[in-house]
């Protein structure tokens, strides 16, 4: 029996709801007769019960969250991020956290091996089974672009800004369209799973990521032609650059021809010469198997 917060049952609703007329439902006619003096008694009692029921969901609420603490413990002195040497989108976050002079514990997965498909991972670190993940401030963040946006805005004062100030939004759009242009245009285009997806044959997917990372390029080129400086936009570094760097490894690792991009390169070139760009580079991660043998 369920009761209203007014104390009436709900089959009393229905008894007031029902056209005139209507024969009552069998649960009606077989549910016992309320007397007026068991009124106080019915609502103490549909009081003590929904107290009850309160009081085991957030016992349930709180042993969840103290088992999402325990799996993503992390100080406000630990920041950790789950990242493969050649992804990408995790080498743009450690540009980022680099840039911000953020320190943080790598945790290595590797994407050859399929890690990142666990429903273990799935579960507990990221729904996507991408890279990368950030644990940061206490909370697990996913998506690259949504954890620059996020560093920028909780530390706005720490190293450079990522993002325009807030008083030039065609600026901060501007910057926000030359990421996406990466990050959703290009990228996930040409990535692991997609490859796999598009052949077995190694050729037939080099082709494949050339022919859109080079369509990609060109859309670049062409948006920084009226705002480049001696970044992609302007003086500052900002997302838009965090984004293009790992983008140029990919395209030298699929043979593009860079020679039509001169703006891009002239950027990258400067780029690659900032600390923080160069420590997030792949051939300087402790997964890399190349630095391994060292």
């Amino acid at each position: 029996m369920c009761f209203m917060t007014d104390g009436r049952t709900d089959g009393e609703i229905g008894d007031q709801l029902r056209p005139e007329g209507q024969h009552p439902s069998r649960r009606s006619r077989n549910r016992p007769c309320i007397r007026p003096h068991h009124q106080p008694q019915l609502e103490a009692s549909a009081r003590h019960h929904s107290f009850s029921a309160q009081c085991k969901y957030v016992s349930v609420l709180t042993k969840s969250f103290a088992a999402m603490s325990a799996t993503h413990s992390s100080s406000d002195e630990t920041v950790v991020l789950y990242t493969y040497f050649r992804s990408g989108a995790s080498w743009r976050v450690r540009i980022a956290l680099n840039l911000k002079g953020i320190a943080y514990t790598p945790k290595f997965v590797n994407l050859l091996k399929a890690e990142q498909r666990t429903d273990e991972y799935a579960d507990t670190v990221n729904p996507s089974r991408l890279l990368p993940a950030l644990i940061i401030d206490g909370h697990l963040l996913n998506q690259s672009l949504a954890i620059l946006e996020y560093l920028q805005e909780t530390r706005p004062n720490v190293g450079p800004a990522l993002l325009p100030p807030a008083t030039q939004p065609e600026k901060r759009a501007l910057v926000r369209s030359l990421c996406h242009i990466i990050a959703s245009d290009t990228q996930p285009i040409q990535n692991l799973r997609v490859l796999q997806k598009v052949s077995d044959d190694h050729a037939a997917r080099a082709d494949w990521a050339k022919h859109w990372i080079t369509l990609g390029l060109q859309a670049y080129e062409k948006a920084i032609a009226k705002c480049a400086g001696k970044y992609s936009v302007g003086d500052e570094v900002t997302m838009a650059d965090v984004c293009l760097v790992p983008q140029i490894y990919n395209a030298n690792r699929f043979g593009v021809d860079l020679a039509p991009f001169p703006l891009i390169n002239r950027v990258v070139a400067e780029l690659n010469k900032l600390e923080a760009f160069d420590k997030a580079k792949p051939e300087n991660q402790d997964d890399n198997p190349e630095k391994q043998k060292q």
